[in-house]
Order: structure tokens, then sequence, then C-alpha cells
């Protein structure tokens, strides 16, 4: 059973007329989960800054619901603010069974850090943000330490295959990830911030996609693709020896298609018969 304890009603309002519910300093709420419909719930404001601020988001807590017997098991699943005060307007709570493993993720934090690293510019710099773990919800650490008393110079490294983790937890980051590496102050910011910047990441303008992805709006297909678009306008003309798009004028000097009326004023191909109402050799002077 969780330790922290929030006690919340039934929602009187909803809608735009939850605004009044805020006006009365209380904020709207929803509880979901696997398997679950959504309920509508309200929770005092101040209860819930207090249980934000002294409550990691990986811990779970129990909802005291008005009226009911037993309590509700969830985390604070998402807060949303307001852009300008910063006041909670919502927040929702996810619901997990206290008998099914779940999946998610634990901060890094470091420890015995060697302090004459900072004399040669150099500081450990934790590579992922957290660990990847799979364990029943309350065996979810609220967070992994990273033991970094063998870090002493430039590129030593620890990996998660040397993490503490409970036998009741397990690790879904693979065991050669590096989890922290010492590098230069400099480039510490650069480091820790890749791994959050890789994620959903788009290839780079002009790199190709990886196999099998799906190609970008607007993006022009492969040269020889199914359904390939025409050219940009403007764009130089196909291969040579490539026919005209259908519709499309030919080229200046090209010969019309085979079976096509010549243009107008066109001279006839080299032993053709004259065009109906053209004048013939007997006609001429």
């Amino acid at each position: 059973m969780a330790q922290i304890i929030l006690e919340v009603r039934p929602r009187a309002l909803s809608g735009k007329r939850s605004r009044y519910l805020r006006r009365a300093g209380i904020v709207p709420a929803n509880f979901y989960g696997a398997g679950l419909k959504s309920s509508a719930l309200q929770v005092d404001s101040k209860a819930l800054v207090k249980t934000v601020a002294t409550t990691p988001r990986n811990s779970l807590i129990s909802l005291k619901v008005q009226g009911e017997a037993a309590e509700r098991t969830a985390f604070i699943w998402e807060i949303q603010r307001d852009p300008v005060t910063e006041e909670i307007v919502h927040v929702d709570f996810y619901h997990v069974a206290p008998n099914r493993k779940m999946r998610g993720r634990v901060p890094l934090t470091v420890k015995n850090v060697d302090p004459t690293l900072a004399k040669n510019e150099l500081r450990v710099a934790i590579m992922v943000p957290a660990l990847e773990v799979e364990c029943l919800p309350a065996d979810l650490p609220l967070s992994i330490t990273i033991d970094c008393l063998d870090l002493h110079k430039l590129g030593d490294e620890a990996k998660a295959s040397a993490l503490p983790i409970s036998a009741k937890v397990t690790m879904l980051t693979k065991p050669g990830q590096t989890v922290a590496k010492v590098a230069v102050i400099a480039r510490v910011k650069e480091i820790e911030e890749a791994p959050a910047a890789a994620e959903g990441a788009v290839p780079a303008e002009g790199a190709a996609a990886a196999e099998g992805a799906a190609p970008v709006e607007g993006a022009a297909p492969a040269a020889g693709a199914k359904g390939a678009a025409a050219p940009a306008k403007g764009a130089p003309p196909g291969a040579k020896g490539a026919a005209p798009a259908k519709g499309a004028p030919p080229a200046k000097g090209a010969a019309p298609a085979k079976g096509a009326p010549p243009g107008k004023g066109a001279a006839p191909a080299k032993g053709a018969p004259p065009a109906k109402g053209a004048p013939g050799k007997s006609d001429r002077k």
C-alpha cells in the first residue's frame, strides 16, 4: 500500500464549468488506467500542491475517494499548469494493478565523484536520463545511484551492468549501455542532452531515411519509385529519350509521338503524305 494518501471527490462540474471549481480552490482531475473507464474527480488545490511537491513522479499514492471504502492506487501521471501563473489547472491519475508488472523509467544519480576532476576541467556526465525497468508498482525504485568510485580520468565510464538493481526489478536497458562518463566540462551539457534529442529525432536534411521507414510528408519519392511525382517547375528534364508527361507539349525540336498530329506549322515527316487541304506537287507554280 502506498504511504501517501490524497483525498479526492467525484467531480461536481465538468467542461467549461470547471473554471468555477478552480475559482473555489479546487483542481479538476481524471482517474484512468488499463481496462478502466475514466472517472472525473476533483481535489483540493492546496492538498494537491503539497503532494506534488513531496512525491516523486514514479512513487505510488493512494486516492481516498469520498463515498468509497477502498482506496485507489495510482501515479500522478500528468500535470497541466497555467502558462502565466504556473498554477495547477488539471491533473491525471493513472491506476496500476498492485499485482501486475509494469514498465517505468527510473532517474539516475551519482555518488563518490572524484573531487580532483574539476581541477582538470573534467566532470562526470550522465549519459542516459533514466533507466528502463520492469517490476511490480510497489517495487519501482525512486532512483538508481551510479557509483563513480572508479572514474578518475577522461574517458572513464560506468556501464548499466554495474548498477545496483534489486532482484525484484528487471532492467530493460542493455547491460552494455554507458550510463556515466568522465568528459570535459565544456562538453558535459552537450553529452547529457544528446540522448533526449536522439529520441524521436528526424533524419538530417538530405539524409536517407531508414529502410522501411515511412517517407516524410511532402518528400520526393526515391528514383524509380512507383507513383513518383512530376518534376518541379523549372526542374531539368528527365533522362535522354524519356517520353514527356501525359498531356505535356513535346520539347522544342523533338519529333511528335507516333500517330500524333504534327504541331501547327510543322513540316510533315520525310515521305509522309501531305495533310488534308495542303497544296499538292501539281498545284505548285
